[in-house]
């Protein structure tokens, strides 16, 4: 399993899983089902801001809702990646991308499942359980984006991926090149939304 490869820190598993000819999809899927139980579990406990809707639907949209972001985290690190490809000259296949997309967002999806026990056990929180901006509370947006990514599912997401890339093309001297433009990304979408 993908996930336990990477909370038990089984490098050699990861490579050899994105030098093999393996199908992909039972790692895609174990992301998705594991990311939709938790966003539904977060929709039932969530409190919509006064909606009338029913928590199983509710439960649903946040269902949903998880899987896109899954499904858009994925497309962001092959987007960018592929961008590093292309400056750096990396010599990594779209397949091999993928699979690292997907590697790196088990932390996230680690993140999801994390939130949602923790929305179980102390209820729902409107800004998570994972990031430092939960408990500064800041509405200055420039500190808040700051805060939101100081999340160690989120940094963890960006050392996984950028030392995989780097170690995967024996570009070890660009690892702290991918990681700051990665985290300037990240807070420039922090920022912006």
């Amino acid at each position: 399993m993908l996930i336990i490869n990477v909370i038990f820190g089984k490098l050699d598993e990861l490579f050899a899983f994105l030098r093999s000819d393996k199908k992909q999809w039972p790692a895609f899927f174990e992301l998705v089902i594991l990311s939709a139980g938790a966003g539904f579990i977060l929709g039932l406990r969530t409190n919509m801001h006064g909606l009338q809707l029913g928590r199983l639907l509710v439960g649903t949209f946040t269902s949903v809702g998880a899987i896109l972001g899954l499904l858009f985290s994925i497309l962001a690190l092959f987007v960018l990646f592929f961008v590093f490809k292309l400056i750096f000259g990396l010599e990594i296949s779209n397949r091999e991308l993928y699979k690292v997309g997907l590697i790196g967002n088990v932390p996230n999806v680690l993140g999801t499942i994390f939130t949602a026990i923790c929305t179980l056990i102390f209820g729902f929180n409107e800004k998570g359980y994972t990031s430092v901006q939960s408990f500064a509370e800041t509405e200055v947006k420039p500190l808040a984006a700051f805060y939101n990514i100081l999340d160690p599912f989120t940094i963890a997401e960006i050392l996984l991926v950028s030392y995989l890339v780097a170690r995967f093309t024996n570009k070890m001297k660009l690892l702290p090149v991918f990681v700051g433009i990665w985290l300037v990304i990240k807070y420039a979408f922090g920022f912006i939304g």
